[in-house]
Order: C-alpha cells, then structure tokens, then sequence
C-alpha cells in the first residue's frame, strides 16, 4: 500500500470516527429528551399516584371509559322492581307519594322527617336525615309515579354523572 492509499484510508477512518461521534452525541441527546419527557414532575407524579391511568389513555378517554362502563353495568336496572328497602324509602313514604296531606306544609314535614318518612323527633325514627335524596325522589313520583323504570333510570343517569364529575375533577388537578 502506498503512501496515498494509506493517507485516504486514514481521513476515511478519521470521517467514520467523525460519523460515529456525532451519532452517538445525537442518541445521547435523544436519550436524555425522551428521559425529560418521561419522568414527571412531583405534581404529575402524585397525581398518578392518586388517579392511575392504563397505558395509552389519558385523562379524558378514561374518564369516558369509567362513565360509559358504569352506565353499561348498571342499566340491568332498568327492568328490575323497587327492592328491599324501597318499599319503605319509597312506595309507603309519604313525603315521597304526597299521600299524607297535599298542603303547603308537604316541604316542612319532609324536611323534619328522616329518610323513611319518620318525624326526627320520634323515638322511631332511624335518625337517617337525607333530605335531598327524599325530595329527589318527590320529584320523580310528580314526574314518573311510581315507575320503577324511572327511579332506576334517574339513578343510572346520577351516578353516571357524578363518574363523569369525578375523573374529570382529578383530571384536572
């Protein structure tokens, strides 16, 4: 090998050496980019920490995930009869059906009495005050009666909200 063949061997070397450096501060760069982006910050971490999330999803397709899948769990309700403690709650609860006195006093006695219709003040009553809930369910009776169909659908319907509420709330925090 002569003295030419020798000299551009060694600038071809010195370009490869050249070559390989600059890939290599290049991968270096890219590795340290793709770390900045996958460690998060302290709020970020103790949000996931708080509010785990499926690889892939972020905050909206699971919040639409929960909300979708906890109306499509609980629409068997639908069909299903009042139960159990309905019948009390509901069917034989005067502050619900208005069969006690349609006066103007109706909200007074709700508001004194306990969940099943109970004045607070007797020694019968379960001391359960969830005054909302029993006019929620006054409301439904003047629109719907006594469907069950109804009482069931407006309680999907609440609880499907209030999933959407929540992962949308912790979303935003």
């Amino acid at each position: 090998m002569d003295a030419d063949e020798e000299a551009k061997q060694a600038k071809e070397l010195e370009r490869q050496a050249k070559r390989a450096a600059i890939r290599a501060r290049v991968e270096a760069a890219r590795k340290a980019q793709d770390e900045e982006k996958v460690k998060p910050t302290d709020e970020q971490a103790a949000e996931q920490a708080l509010f785990p999330l499926p690889r892939g999803f972020d905050a909206t397709q699971a919040c639409l995930l929960c909300t979708v899948l906890g109306a499509v769990l609980y629409l068997g309700a639908l069909d299903a009869e009042f139960a159990i403690d309905d019948k009390k709650a509901i069917l034989a609860n005067a502050d619900v059906t208005g069969t006690d006195a349609p006066d103007a006093g109706w909200l007074a006695r709700l508001l004194a009495n306990d969940f099943w219709g109970t004045p607070m003040s007797s020694t019968m009553s379960h001391k359960s005050y969830r005054p909302l809930t029993v006019l929620a369910f006054r409301l439904d009776h003047a629109v719907a009666g006594l469907s069950p169909a109804y009482f069931h659908a407006i309680n999907v319907l609440v609880y499907v909200v209030l999933l959407a509420a929540r992962y949308s709330l912790l979303a935003t925090y």
